[in-house]
């Protein structure tokens, strides 16, 4: 299903960061897809999160394309992986 009516504005208030997000696929419960670009640039790049059932749970697949060059490509993974880390615990 293509989305294109739905867009989000995420604030970051502790960091404050700011980055915006227009939604592309949203194919529950499966597949979601959508833009991301920062507040003050001007490079969009793209993000998918696929959410595959395993065993013990849900996998999560999330590929971020697009970005400028190595060290964007770099400070996204990073990211990614901190908020990764960070939801197992907060789903118990």
């Amino acid at each position: 299903m293509l989305i294109s009516a739905w867009a989000v504005h995420f604030i970051i208030r502790r960091r404050r960061s700011e980055w915006r997000a227009r939604f592309l696929e949203i194919d529950a419960p499966h597949r979601l897809a959508f833009t991301w670009i920062w507040d003050g640039e001007f490079d969009e790049t793209r993000v998918s999160v696929e959410f595959r059932s395993v065993p013990d749970g849900t996998e999560i697949v999330l590929m971020h394309t697009g970005n400028a060059d190595e060290t964007a490509r770099d400070n996204h993974a990073q990211g990614w992986r901190d908020c990764l880390a960070r939801l197992g615990p907060s789903l118990g």
